[in-house]
């Protein structure tokens, strides 16, 4: 697999991860029930993602700016609908639910399981709890 392919992968469940966050925030009301599906979402999210990293720590550093490339392609392109609900949540529970909000706002980085060296320098014990 080369890194534009491993890219449109990662891609792809990120689009679907995302749509499956706005589902739960769709369908659940109740704050502690919210916060418990988008956490086990997360880490549902996560393990994906440091495979995919597995195999990015793999690729030559052309085919992992290739990949690179891709993830930040679907950023700019992204549903902006989508974007706007899921950040109205965010905003929402800001004042009243923090832990909720700072939960749902990881989503929006959470790409850099994918990239094990951004890990580090982003979040170095999360990727010390990993083993990477």
């Amino acid at each position: 697999m080369n890194g534009r392919e491993l890219g449109e992968i990662i891609k792809t469940e990120y689009l679907k991860i995302n749509d499956e966050l706005i589902d739960i925030l769709n369908k659940e009301n109740d704050t502690s029930k919210l916060f418990e599906q988008i956490n086990a979402l997360k880490d549902k999210t996560i393990e994906k993602f440091v495979e995919y990293g597995k195999e990015r720590e793999k690729l030559s550093e052309e085919e992992k700016n290739a990949c690179n490339n891709v993830i930040v392609m679907m950023f700019s392109s992204m549903d902006m609908q989508k974007f706007n609900f899921i950040h109205g949540k965010v905003k929402e529970f800001w004042n009243t639910k923090i832990e909720l909000s700072k939960l749902i706002q990881e989503f929006n980085i959470i790409t850099q399981y994918c990239d094990f060296d951004l890990l580090k320098k982003q979040k170095p014990d999360e990727a010390k709890r990993l083993g990477l």
